[in-house]
């Protein structure tokens, strides 16, 4: 089955010092993104035995979207801090759906 919905898997690793700041500025782009009209669901997380490491699961209508949610103010200020807040640069994989 193949689905034109495309699943985005983020991955960051905050500096020891700015786990809480990342940790209020993830939760500031789930509220913003799930607004967006291709956002299907987009989700965060943190890790359980290593608070530092936050994983975002997406879910986008097509690529359209992705490309307009990438060029929002909240993604634009976040990949702008990124080397101020991360340990090594987010990692971001696009997936699409095969059954």
């Amino acid at each position: 089955m193949n689905d034109e919905k495309i699943i985005v898997l983020a991955l960051a690793e905050a500096k020891a010092d700015k786990v809480e700041e990342v940790k209020q500025l993830c939760m500031q782009l789930v509220e913003a993104s799930r607004k967006e009209d291709a956002c299907i669901s987009y989700d965060c997380h943190q890790s359980k035995t290593e608070p530092a490491k936050f994983m975002f699961y997406e879910v986008w209508a097509n690529q359209a979207g992705i490309d307009n949610h990438f060029q929002v103010p909240q993604i634009q200020e976040m990949l702008g801090k990124a080397q101020e807040l991360t340990a090594t640069p987010p990692s971001i994989l696009f997936w699409q759906k095969l059954s």
